[in-house]
């Protein structure tokens, strides 16, 4: 272990940087809005100290990128992007810590940029970037104690850990395995130190806000985790998982690979409670059948000792360049895996690729766990203006426009409707997907209903005299592709007190 790490290698970290800003500057609004940023952006509407499957922090965000920044495509990836950029400094001055010169540092940088994972990551407004950069931040603060020995790297480890807790609930599987990983080191003894309890009471007062909003809610969070397990999760396979890590590492598996030897080497002691805490982290997600990027936070400190060992193997200055331009090259292939590179027929072609020649499929398997012609991220960017515009001429086509009810099945699609319909004159879409159910105004009494579904469904069907199907989703590709749109008028019941009955129904499911 070095007592005076050396200095920041700015003048080459500079050039990572800057690679990584024109690559995402010129991709990011090459495709419109995710399902998923749908969503978030509807929370920056609502902000609120939670939301039904998340922390608060991604509506605060999503409020002030819309108000200061704007809500465009490009826009509110920009923050994501520069999180990507503060990945890539984390991940040097790890190597720094770690032992590293301005090689080992270049090489950890340029790892984080070469990785589909983290390409794809800071490219899209989602929690994804928020949880794996400050996984990241709160691994470096561990790392800067074991290098430092100073407490005070640990309260800010709690201040961090607290705030990532706003963000998403996966960091306690990280706290789970940074305990067995402790109790596996010397570095046990840190579990009584009172700086950790600082640092606990830190979390905890950072956390309280969330905690506090999901008891007056009934804790939301176990339903949607359950959900999750149920759907999601279920089609989670061991193997997958696996290969997915390898996968999302391609370009940088020699320093994967390095940085699980740097660790567990016998002069490697110092720091091996961190090859504990990796190994722990992939075993605890594979118990409780994790998605494949939710380990994405753990790489970079793994990636920043891989180039700390290739510093000190690959010693001719041929052999570091070699290595380099071997990462840079081996993703040249996969980098529509990352950003949005290629237009949306050209990306079909691409998939077509990767499955027939590459036989690579694993980027086509969606969350259903079939293997489909396009990765879900990009089916999940289209189709989303028509189905607005199809919800806008049922709307105009309405007897009773003022007491329609406009209703969408899922997050998406009632966030898409609400994007494109603000300045139509378009009503608030309902919905009782995700924190949409928060939403729902119950004194509102409708008499007709703008349905949007996949199918019409036998209740709503039961319920009026009048249905009309205005029409459905046809943009290729997308994954709300046959979506349609019904205007339903004349209702053989009392509309109101069928809605009112939905609304109480889905309300006792989180009022206590």
């Amino acid at each position: 272990m070095k007592n005076h790490p050396a200095p920041l290698a700015w003048s080459w970290i500079a050039w990572i940087l800057a690679a990584k800003l024109i690559l995402h500057f010129f991709t990011n609004g090459n495709y419109s809005y995710h399902r998923d940023e749908l969503l978030y952006l509807a929370l920056g509407n609502h902000p609120d100290f939670g939301h039904w499957s998340n922390g608060p922090l991604i509506g605060w965000i999503s409020w002030f990128t819309q108000h200061v920044l704007g809500d465009s495509p490009f826009m509110i990836r920009l923050i994501p992007t520069l999180l990507g950029c503060g990945l890539i400094l984390l991940a040097a001055n790890m190597a720094r810590d770690l032992g590293g010169g301005k090689w080992a540092q270049l090489l950890a940088s340029l790892s984080i940029l070469v990785s589909p994972m983290y390409l794809r990551a800071s490219t899209m407004f989602q929690p994804v970037i928020f949880d794996v950069f400050l996984w990241a931040s709160f691994t470096f603060l561990l790392l800067r104690y074991l290098v430092t020995k100073e407490g005070k790297y640990i309260i800010y480890f709690g201040a961090v850990f607290g705030l990532s807790l706003l963000n998403k609930y996966t960091p306690v599987f990280y706290l789970l395995a940074l305990l067995l990983a402790l109790l596996a080191t010397s570095y046990r003894s840190l579990l009584w130190k009172k700086e950790t309890g600082y640092a606990a009471v830190c979390a905890l007062i950072i956390f309280l806000p969330n905690l506090l909003w999901q008891k007056a809610y009934n804790f939301p969070v176990v339903q949607h985790m359950e959900a999750l397990s149920a759907t999601q999760l279920a089609n989670v396979k061991p193997l997958n998982f696996l290969l997915d890590q390898l996968l999302l590492n391609m370009p940088s598996l020699l320093l994967l690979f390095g940085g699980i030897f740097f660790f567990f080497r016998p002069k490697g002691k110092s720091f091996r409670v961190l090859g504990w805490l990796y190994l722990a982290v992939i075993v605890l997600f594979l118990i409780f059948k994790g998605k494949s990027y939710y380990s994405a936070g753990i790489y970079p400190v793994l990636l920043a000792a891989g180039a700390v060992i290739w510093e000190e193997w690959a010693k001719p200055q041929w052999a570091k360049v070699s290595l380099g331009t071997l990462m840079i090259l081996s993703i040249l292939p996969f980098l529509p895996l990352g950003v949005f590179l290629l237009p949306l027929e050209q990306m079909v072609d691409y998939s077509t690729w990767l499955k027939t020649e590459v036989k690579l499929d694993g980027p086509l398997r969606w969350e259903d766990g079939v293997v489909h012609d396009l990765p879900q991220d990009y089916a999940d960017m289209c189709g989303w203006e028509e189905l607005a515009q199809l919800t806008q001429n049922a709307y105009q086509k309405a007897n009773a426009p003022e007491s329609t009810l406009l209703y969408a099945e899922n997050y998406g699609q009632a966030g898409a409707v609400n994007l494109y319909g603000r300045d139509t004159g378009l009503p608030h879409c309902n919905s009782f997907s995700d924190n949409f159910r928060l939403w729902i105004d119950p004194n509102f009494k409708p008499s007709a209903l703008i349905y949007i579904n996949d199918e019409l469904g036998p209740d709503v069907e039961a319920l009026f005299e009048d249905i009309q199907l205005i029409g459905s989703i046809t943009t290729p590709f997308a994954r709300e592709s046959g979506t349609m749109v019904f205007l339903c008028e004349n209702g053989k019941r009392d509309v109101s007190a069928f809605w009112q009955e939905r609304v109480t129904l889905v309300n006792a499911s989180w009022k206590k």
